[in-house]
């Protein structure tokens, strides 16, 4: 992005717009109005609940729970934030933090992701992946028309938090065509996909923890920090 000295603007170019996506600040002063802000989506078997600062981890965060319920799931996603497009480049950052148990019968996953609509759907996403009972190691993934997971060099260990990053560019934002996945873990670049199969759509934030176990016998928890998202003005007209 190109901006002229004392913030004036060049040619077609645009100042960024910013947007604070605080999972926990907000609900601080308005526990009863969430509306247009973080829904809870769904639970099965799970809870979600809000925890002070502590010493490792200095700000309110989201805490997600799922019990020994089969298939027991908690979901907390944002309103649409934006129509990304081919013009378009989104950034989100977060906190996660583990709690003490991680592995057992219960196959816990989390999964923290910018998803895109796809007809209301909401089942194409760019995202991490915790999933330490398939693999001890954070994963990236995307899933378009087909699912891909790769797994980092990143350990997940018990009762730590993580600062993820993920990058979404826009076909007409990089040198390859479609749109470019980008993540990062604890300010260290991973890697970055191009992927066909996913569409200009409408955007949000979404956080799943899930336990897919038949007969699970552990009941798992995550902790989510506040939501940093960026992404710059396009040329071409919203469809928001």
């Amino acid at each position: 992005r190109e901006v002229a000295d004392g913030g004036g603007h060049r040619g077609d170019q645009r100042p960024p717009y910013r947007a604070a996506w605080r999972l926990l600040r907000w609900a601080a002063d308005n526990r009863n109005d969430l509306d247009g802000r973080l829904h809870l989506a769904g639970l099965n078997g799970g809870a979600r609940a809000y925890v002070d600062p502590t010493a490792d981890s200095p700000y309110r965060m989201a805490q997600l729970d799922v019990t020994s319920t089969p298939e027991g799931s908690a979901k907390l996603t944002t309103e649409p934030i934006t129509y990304y497009n081919d013009g378009r480049t989104l950034v989100l950052e977060w906190d996660v933090r583990t709690h003490t148990a991680i592995t057992g019968e219960g196959d816990m996953t989390y999964l923290g992701a910018v998803e895109f609509s796809n007809g209301a759907a909401w089942d194409r996403y760019f995202g991490f992946i915790f999933a330490p009972e398939s693999n001890e190691n954070i994963g990236y993934t995307i899933l378009g028309a087909v699912g891909t997971v790769t797994f980092s060099d990143v350990a997940i260990a018990t009762s730590t938090t993580y600062r993820l990053r993920l990058e979404i560019c826009g076909a007409d934002n990089h040198d390859g065509a479609n749109m470019l996945g980008r993540w990062f873990i604890n300010g260290t670049f991973i890697n970055e996909v191009t992927s066909a199969t996913i569409s200009p759509d409408l955007v949000r934030i979404a956080h799943t923890l899930t336990n897919g176990a038949d007969n699970p016998n552990d009941a798992y928890r995550v902790y989510v920090g506040p939501q940093r998202a960026s992404w710059n003005h396009s040329n071409d007209n919203d469809a928001i």
